[in-house]
């Protein structure tokens, strides 16, 4: 199993699972994205998407069903997380049943929702109309 950066030829792929979840598609020059590869099949992807200077958002989490239950989520998290700057704050929309995982990957719950940049409380607004789950804000180094 290895965990890289995503290409351009990774796009339709990425995108595609991304489609079968409802999940907003990738911007390959606006983010970091992560492949899990297990030989030559991809298995995983998550991402970093640049909100602004010095602030990113962790998502796009998704692993084959086939593949659950390996590391293989915590691995793409540790991944993104090691080409960030440890300045910058990074934001994370969690499903609430997943808002564990990533508090054990880091995240804490966000202090100051009222500061988080208008680009995530837009997002944190669509994806509760849009999924049957809650989500929690989460954040590492937030500001503020």
């Amino acid at each position: 199993m290895i965990i890289r950066k995503a290409t351009i030829i990774d796009m339709p792929w990425a995108n595609a699972r991304y489609d079968e979840l409802g999940f907003v598609n990738s911007d390959f020059n606006n983010e970091f994205i992560a492949i899990a590869q297990q030989s030559e099949e991809r298995v995983g992807i998550g991402r970093l998407v640049n909100i602004s200077d010095g602030i990113q958002e962790l998502g796009g989490m998704y692993v084959a069903d086939s593949h659950r239950k390996q590391g293989i989520a915590r691995k793409i998290v540790d991944f993104l997380l090691e080409q960030r700057s440890p300045a910058h704050t990074i934001y994370c929309l969690a499903f609430e049943h997943l808002a564990t995982f990533y508090k054990s990957c880091g995240f804490v719950e966000v202090k100051s929702p009222e500061k988080t940049p208008t680009e995530i409380t837009t997002k944190i607004d669509w994806c509760q109309s849009q999924y049957p789950y809650g989500n929690t804000l989460l954040a590492i180094n937030e500001k503020g």
